[in-house]
């Protein structure tokens, strides 16, 4: 009986586990005497979710026992009577039917032990607000990092995206999600066309590479989205769009001119072009 009753308490768990053994939780290890970490461990959500899942699995067996008992009371009295094979055969389905019996009630406590876990898990994993700052601080503060980051933008974009970054007039970007390359020559009668058109981590890509050559980004939310939605690649900016895109060349022109008058570097990046 006390086999039976192993066995019952050890089959939801490797149910549970898929039957997978965890040889390390056997391993002799000193640092569990530690009292500190004990004290720790019993005040830990985990250890008190077990806790409780233990208890409520004696429940369930004592339950188990008791209604199995009033349920087979008849046939486990009139065992005695029969043949040693009869009394064989009935515990063995007897014994079969509790582990069903126990198991049937055992159901619903692996179901709420599953979701226990899943919370727990994504609860482990949250970071604390501090160690956020500290590891936004200490990435983007980090030349290397940096350094990998542009690298890794600039796998992103083939040689012939490169080139026609490098043949733009200015980068129309949607700070994140959006970049669009606009080639313009009025001296040659060339109206501004899309010469670039990307998005999401190819558009932070396009930037990186621009702002690394030198081609001027103009971050203007609204006409990027428009630009980006109604036109496909080298196709030409027209209507109102090209009266805005004109307007925006003749804002970087005046920019250009005043940094010549002012012996300074152009300084067009993170600018909002307000139409």
């Amino acid at each position: 009986m006390i086999f039976i009753s192993a066995l019952a308490a050890i089959i939801p768990s490797l149910i549970q586990s898929k039957f997978i053994l965890a040889t390390e939780a056997i391993k002799l290890d000193f640092k569990k005497l530690d009292i500190v970490q004990g004290i720790k461990r019993l005040v830990d959500k985990r250890a008190l979710k077990n806790l409780f899942k233990a208890l409520l699995f004696l429940a369930i067996f004592i339950s188990s026992c008791y209604f199995f008992i009033q349920s087979y009371q008849s046939t486990l009295l009139f065992t005695q009577r029969k043949t040693i094979w009869h009394i064989i055969y009935d515990w063995r389905i007897l014994t079969l039917k509790f582990v069903l019996f126990f198991l049937l009630f055992s159901l619903p406590i692996l179901f709420l032990d599953a979701l226990c876990e899943y919370f727990l898990h994504h609860s482990e994993m949250k970071m604390e607000k501090h160690e956020v700052k500290r590891e936004y601080k200490e990435n983007e503060g980090n030349p290397e990092i940096k350094s990998a980051r542009r690298g890794a933008h600039q796998e992103l974009l083939n040689a012939e995206t490169k080139q026609a970054i490098a043949q733009s007039s200015m980068i129309l970007a949607n700070p994140t999600h959006i970049a669009i390359g606009i080639y313009f020559d009025p001296d040659n009668s060339i109206l501004p066309l899309v010469a670039v058109r990307m998005a999401n981590q190819y558009a932070l890509a396009v930037q990186a590479y621009a702002k690394q050559i030198g081609i001027p980004i103009v971050r203007n939310i609204k006409l990027a989205r428009q630009i980006y939605h109604r036109y496909r690649l080298y196709e030409t900016v027209v209507k109102q769009d090209l009266l805005d895109v004109i307007d925006i060349f003749i804002w970087l022109k005046q920019v250009e001119m005043a940094a010549i008058l002012e012996n300074s570097p152009i300084e067009t990046e993170n600018s909002e072009q307000k139409l």
